[in-house]
C-alpha cells in the first residue's frame, strides 16, 4: 500500500468569514434606507386580483348599497325638490319639470359624491390593518375607496339615464355626470385616506376631512362672493365695436375704440376664479361643456362661468379688444390639478407619519 504523505492542517482559521449559500432565509428582514426594509415587489396580476376582490367586497356589503342609496336618491330628491320649489309646479306638472330635474340632479351628484368618497377614504384607512405589506399595500384603502368609486359611478349612471328618459334627453349629460363623479371620487377618496393615515386617530381624522370636503364643495364658492370687493375696482374702459357674439350672447370677439368714455367698476373675477373652479359642480358644468356632453345645460351658465374665469365681463377694459381664437382659463382642468395637488400632499403626508409610526413601534 502506497504510503500517505504528510499534509498541512486544512481546518481554517479562527477569524474566516463564511458567506452563506443556498439554505433558509434570515428569520428577521434585511433593512435598508434608515432602518425600513425593502418594499415587497407586487406583480400586476396581484393588482387585479386586489381590485376584483374589493369590487366584491363592495357589492356584498350592505354599508356601500345603504351608502349608495342615500346618495343617489338623495341627490335626485333634493334636486326634485329645488325645481318644484323654484317653479311652483304642481304634481300633476311634475312632468314639465323632468328636464330640470334630470340636469339639477347630475350637477349635485358629483358634489354628494365627493362628500361620500371622503367618508369611505376615513373608514378605509383608519380601519387598515395592513401595516407591514410594503409601499403598495398602504395604498389598499385608497384602491379600495376607488373600486368602489367606480361601481358607484356605474350605479349613477344608470340612475341619470333613467331621469334622462323620464325626461326626454339623450342623455349625454348622464355620461358627463358619471365621468365627473369617478374623477372625483378618486380625488376626494384620496383625500379622505391621506387624512386618515396623517392623523390616524378618527375622530381629529373626521374633523379635518369633513372641513376639508365642506371647504371645496361649498366654501370656495362662498370665498368667491367674500372677496369680491377686494377685486373691484375702477378702470379706464372704451367702446366695443364689431361685437362677435356666441351662442347664447356671450361676446366672442370685438375690437376696441380707440378714445376712452370714462371709468367703470370692474370686478376682476379672474383672480379669485380659481377658487371656484376647484367645486365639483363647477368642474362637471366646464366638464360637460368642454366635452360637448352638456345636453340639457343652459349654455349661459358654462359662459358666465367662463367670462369670469376670463374677467370679460366689461369689453374694452384699458382698451384691451378680444380676439375670437385668444385663450380661455381651463376651470375644469385648474381644478382637478388643485385638488388633485392638495390630494397628493395629504397621500404623501400620512404615508410619512405612518412610517414615523411604524419606526416609533418598532
Amino acid at each position: 500500500m502506497a504510503e500517505i504523505e504528510d499534509t498541512p492542517d486544512l481546518r481554517p482559521p479562527a477569524d474566516a468569514v463564511f458567506e452563506l449559500i443556498g439554505g433558509s432565509l434570515p428569520s428577521e428582514p434585511v433593512m435598508v434606507d434608515g432602518g425600513w426594509p425593502p418594499p415587497r415587489v407586487r406583480s400586476g396580476r396581484w393588482l387585479i386580483t386586489q381590485i376584483v376582490r374589493e369590487a366584491i367586497l363592495a357589492i356584498r356589503s350592505r354599508r356601500f348599497w345603504v351608502d349608495s342609496a342615500v346618495v343617489l336618491l338623495g341627490s335626485s330628491l333634493a334636486a326634485a325638490v329645488i325645481v318644484a320649489v323654484l317653479s311652483g309646479a304642481s304634481a300633476s306638472g311634475a312632468a314639465e319639470t323632468w328636464p330640470w330635474t334630470y340636469v339639477l340632479a347630475a350637477a349635485i351628484l358629483p358634489a354628494s359624491a365627493s362628500m361620500l368618497a371622503v367618508h369611505w377614504g376615513l373608514l378605509g384607512e383608519c380601519r387598515r390593518d395592513q401595516h407591514d405589506d410594503g409601499d403598495l399595500g398602504r395604498g389598499l384603502p385608497l384602491l379600495a375607496t376607488s373600486v368602489r368609486g367606480l361601481i358607484f359611478a356605474v350605479l349613477a349612471l344608470t340612475l341619470q339615464l333613467v331621469l334622462a328618459a323620464l325626461a326626454g334627453a339623450s342623455g349625454r349629460t348622464a355620461v358627463a355626470a358619471a365621468l365627473a363623479v369617478a374623477v372625483e371620487f378618486l380625488v376626494f377618496g384620496a383625500i379622505g385616506t391621506g387624512v386618515a393615515a396623517l392623523l390616524k386617530h378618527p375622530v381629529r381624522a373626521g374633523i379635518l376631512g369633513w372641513v376639508l370636503a365642506i371647504a371645496l364643495v361649498a366654501g370656495n364658492v362662498a370665498a368667491v362672493w367674500a372677496l369680491m370687493p377686494a377685486v373691484r375696482s375702477e378702470d379706464p374702459v372704451t367702446v366695443a365695436i364689431n361685437v362677435k357674439h356666441g351662442p347664447f350672447g356671450e361676446a366672442v370677439a370685438y375690437d376696441c375704440a380707440p378714445e376712452a368714455v370714462g371709468n367703470a367698476e370692474i370686478f376682476h373675477t379672474e383672480r379669485i376664479m380659481w377658487l371656484a373652479a376647484t367645486n365639483p359642480v363647477v368642474i362637471f358644468t366646464m366638464m360637460a361643456a368642454d366635452t360637448g356632453l352638456a345636453d340639457g345645460i343652459p349654455g349661459w351658465i358654462p359662459a358666465a362661468l367662463q367670462s369670469a374665469g376670463d374677467g370679460s365681463q366689461v369689453p374694452c377694459v384699458g382698451g384691451v379688444p378680444l380676439v375670437e381664437d385668444s385663450m380661455h382659463a381651463p376651470l375644469a382642468a385648474i381644478g382637478l390639478a388643485l385638488q388633485g395637488t392638495l390630494a397628493a400632499l395629504l397621500l404623501a403626508a400620512g404615508q410619512r407619519s405612518a412610517r414615523r409610526r411604524l419606526a416609533t413601534a418598532a
